[in-house]
């Protein structure tokens, strides 16, 4: 206030006289609290639009974008808390679902190429590859390989606990939890090109083969794909990539696994 004083020529008795007035001034002098809006998480930016009337009432409408790749859209009643800083709050509109929270880990297509299967920290999500769209969301837990089994109806995901899931695709249940298939980390998987069986490898230094059976359910009797343990290959380090060779024929195939060590191992 002093400076623009100065600036508009008034005497000095005249800007302390006027500065007087202003001495211990607060921001609540000034500004007064409307509304508090509380997210579940951290709020990355926010803007405003220009205030509307409805039904003869002012209101602002706000639009918070927040760190978990969410956008929530706000309407706050302008002249109903303008005294007590508790307008009313709605919720018009809400981005949730759609992209992951976090880092995507691992893709996989389809053998018909119409689906994408993708893993994150939380959640494993299959996509439409021609639209585009999310068509299912499974909470799948920290989600580090995946893929479709043969058939495209159900796929296998590999998790950071060790544990290898399938998923019913229709239904975005995980019909089978083998919670303890390794000690470590799955970092990889692989379909075996007969689409019997898989192959992961693990940070427990352990390859692990897998067959696919039809398991009849507790419930009714039905059954259901699940995966049985046949065999398992120990190496000299942790397993970051497994992969299968093209060929059908099971006395011609070849596996290669390549290790924390820097070195690949053909079988």
């Amino acid at each position: 206030a002093r400076e623009k004083a100065r600036k508009e020529g008034k005497s000095e008795e005249e800007i302390e006289k006027e500065s007087v007035d202003v001495v211990g001034a607060q921001p609540s002098d000034m500004m007064e609290l409307l509304t508090v809006i509380r997210t579940d998480h951290k709020i990355n930016g926010f803007d405003f639009s220009k205030m509307t009337e409805t039904s003869g009432e002012e209101q602002i409408n706000l639009v918070i974008n927040l760190s978990n790749n969410s956008v929530l859209q706000y309407t706050v009643n302008v002249e109903d808390g303008q005294a007590t800083g508790t307008a009313p709050v709605k919720k018009t509109n809400s981005l949730l679902l759609g992209g992951h929270r976090s880092d995507i880990r691992s893709v996989s297509l389809s053998s018909d190429d119409s689906m994408v299967l993708s893993t994150s920290a939380s959640t494993t999500k299959v996509w439409n590859s021609r639209t585009h769209e999310c068509i299912r969301t499974v909470n799948s837990g920290f989600a580090l390989c995946g893929a479709f089994c043969p058939g495209n109806k159900h796929a296998v995901i590999g998790t950071k606990k060790g544990e290898l899931k399938i998923i019913d695709i229709a239904s975005a249940e995980i019909i089978q939890n083998n919670e303890d298939a390794h000690d470590g980390a799955i970092w990889s998987l692989a379909v075996r090109p007969d689409g019997r069986g898989i192959v992961t490898g693990s940070a427990d230094k352990e390859v692990k083969f897998w067959d696919f059976e039809l398991v009849a359910a507790k419930e009714g009797g039905v059954k259901r794909l699940a995966l049985v343990h046949t065999r398992t290959l120990k190496m000299s380090d942790d397993i970051l990539c497994v992969k299968f060779s093209h060929t059908k024929d099971p006395t011609k195939l070849l596996l290669a696994v390549s290790l924390l060590d820097c070195t690949v191992k053909v079988f």
